[in-house]
């Protein structure tokens, strides 16, 4: 994990010249723009963002931050700033943040899906988090559980279940991982048999190589699509049109500040001290 916070991000800075076509899908229409994003005031997030790294740069030994209860260090957030690495801290604090504005979602941190995937669904099935999961999810008091999911250390994906419809939906931004052979796949496969029985629970990933919405050669995004597939699903997108927007480098640098500019609405008041 340190190597991926030390990440440059000076070559994804220097593509972004590049790929000048913003928000458009790949047939020709547009691409949605973040709700969030369209709340920040642009010129201000602009001043933040040149404000918070000065501030980080000068402050890199002080201690961690809580958001939520998520512990982070001003470098991870520096970090996710900056064009690098997104640590699963960022993406837990930012979707419970987003599902406690969305009353259908219920939002499941990478914890949760490591020691699924490690341990085995019996080992989660006694957390208090499980069982008002399943409560409300039989209930049929929630629409959608997302899940973000971090692949050998090195890639984000997130999965998206749909329990009315029992269809469940597995975004990865590269498009090209063997998501069938992955530890959480099985343990998920045996948890959702063992909770929610037949019918079969269908099996969707509707990014593939043709319309991944990632750069082959830029490995540190992974982390802030899923942060944008988070968004959108807890704002009622559906995932088969999720699926079909591909926003370019420099849109998604930008939502890199959108979604700092969030959590930082969120941490206590000794936050100033980095802004001084």
């Amino acid at each position: 994990m340190a190597a991926f916070l030390q990440r440059t991000a000076t070559d994804i800075m220097g593509r972004e010249e590049k790929d000048e076509d913003d928000n458009k899908r790949k047939n020709g229409k547009e691409a949605p723009l973040s709700p969030l994003s369209q709340l920040v005031d642009q010129k201000e997030l602009t001043r933040f963002r040149r404000q918070f790294k000065r501030a980080v740069d000068q402050n890199l030994s002080l201690g961690q931050v809580s958001i939520l209860n998520f512990e982070m260090t001003p470098l991870i957030l520096r970090t996710a700033l900056s064009g690098a690495w997104v640590a699963e801290e960022i993406i837990n604090a930012y979707g419970t943040i987003l599902a406690s504005a969305s009353p259908q979602t219920i939002f499941m941190t990478n914890h949760w899906s490591q020691q699924l995937s490690r341990r085995g669904y019996d080992h989660v099935a006694s957390w208090n988090t499980t069982k008002l999961m399943v409560t409300r999810a039989r209930d049929r008091d929630v629409e959608r559980v997302l899940i973000p999911i971090n692949v050998n250390d090195n890639h984000w994906i997130l999965a998206a279940l749909y329990m009315r419809e029992r269809q469940w939906y597995l975004f990865d931004p590269m498009g090209t991982l063997p998501f069938l052979d992955t530890p959480f796949y099985k343990e998920m496969s045996r948890f959702l048999d063992y909770y929610f029985g037949t019918p079969v629970w269908n099996l969707d990933m509707p990014i593939s190589e043709s319309n991944r919405h990632q750069s082959e050669q830029d490995a540190s995004s992974c982390g802030i699509y899923v942060c944008y597939y988070l968004e959108l699903l807890c704002n009622g997108y559906p995932p088969s049109d999720i699926a079909q927007f591909n926003q370019s480098r420099k849109r998604m640098n930008e939502y890199r500040g959108t979604v700092i500019w969030t959590l930082k609405t969120e941490i206590p008041l000794h936050f100033p001290v980095l802004l001084e």
